[in-house]
């Protein structure tokens, strides 16, 4: 009976070339390039760029993505690169300048006007009860209100939720928005019998 060798030697052979191979390999890898690793496009840090990280945020609406990897608090998560220290040295924070500067185009409160008073995108960072949530940061430590950010008097009124101050923070009641608002929410001044309080809902869509 012949026995044949064929097979094992050309194993054997194979073998010894990826040894080779993988040996030549390791000795010529290219210098590591961390910490100048990018995940993102060029031009993600660059704010004239088309691809400029602040403005695909605002296109996409969702900072979900950006939690993957940089954390629940953006302070690095697991690609060890924290977003927070990075806006802070620039004079910032993860919502950009001004966002809590009343007189800022930037302002949280333009912003959430803007999306028609929608503040569930606020709930998926700060929690339902805006008292921190994955962030750790209540938005509690300001709106101190019942109804924290969602009580009335949080966007129009003082002491009670009619105006003044009304929405474009007029306090004169020859502002549209204020009138006789307060008038009707208290019924004072108002010759009996129609000293009643007049309800928000009677005039405006109140929210729940």
């Amino acid at each position: 009976m012949k026995t044949h060798h064929i097979p094992w030697v050309g194993l054997l052979v194979a073998a010894l070339l990826a040894f080779y191979g993988c040996s030549e390999l390791k000795t010529d890898l290219p210098a590591p390039v961390a910490p100048g690793v990018q995940a993102h496009d060029p031009g993600w840090m660059d704010t004239s760029a088309a691809n400029f990280h602040g403005k695909s945020v605002k296109t996409q609406g969702d900072v979900q993505p950006c939690l993957e990897c940089h954390g629940s608090n953006y302070q690095g998560g697991y690609s060890g690169v924290s977003c927070v220290a990075c806006h802070q040295a620039t004079g910032g924070s993860v919502h950009g300048r001004g966002w809590t500067d009343p007189t800022s185009s930037n302002f949280h409160g333009a912003a959430i006007r803007t999306a028609n008073w929608d503040m569930r995108p606020c709930q998926t960072c700060h929690g339902t009860m805006y008292e921190g949530g994955k962030v750790n940061s209540s938005c509690r430590t300001c709106h101190t209100g019942t109804g924290g950010p969602e009580g009335c008097a949080t966007c129009h009124g003082s002491t009670n939720p009619a105006p003044p101050r009304d929405l474009s923070t007029n306090t004169s009641r020859s502002a549209r928005g204020v009138g006789a608002h307060q008038v009707h929410y208290a019924g004072t001044g108002i010759p009996v019998p129609a000293a009643v309080p007049i309800l928000c809902l009677e005039c405006h869509t109140t929210p729940g």
